[in-house]
């Protein structure tokens, strides 16, 4: 599922854990790399954000134990039981994604994380708006 920073998911994550259900992380660092892009002829804008990496926290956090923000958003979700594939194509960066099993964040620390201010979702899929399937038919409502 999608679930970042600012788009903690916390009841739907609560809801699965209760029932065993393991959750897994879609752009667990935000997606700092996201473009408009076209899809044949469905626009696809994404979700305006904060970029996670400079967030005050995850900054501090990451100045404390030494880590790249991306590692401290990293260990924040796999701490808390969430599973998570982040994508990169810099050979850096995929070596420093597995080295987060060396530090733990205090239990403060990710109660911060965990009440960072959300944002809409991401990744908003438009081309489905109008349609019965429409998976994120209920947020388009409130909104």
């Amino acid at each position: 599922i999608e679930l970042h920073l600012y788009f903690n998911q916390q009841k739907l994550v609560k809801e699965c854990q209760k029932l065993n259900i393991s959750v897994t992380a879609y752009a667990p660092i935000g997606s700092p790399g996201r473009t408009d892009i076209l899809l044949g002829k469905f626009s696809c804008r994404f979700g305006a954000s904060a970029n996670p990496l400079e967030n005050e926290v995850v900054v501090r956090s990451s100045k404390k134990y030494g880590k790249t923000p991306a590692q401290i958003l990293l260990r924040h979700l796999v701490q808390s039981g969430i599973s998570v594939i982040p994508k990169s194509t810099n050979e850096k960066r995929l070596k420093e994604n597995f080295e987060i099993f060396d530090f733990n964040l205090s239990p403060e620390e990710i109660n911060e994380l965990n009440n960072v201010p959300q944002a809409p979702r991401l990744f908003a899929l438009e081309m489905m708006e109008g349609h019965a399937e429409d998976p994120f038919k209920d947020e388009r409502q409130k909104a």
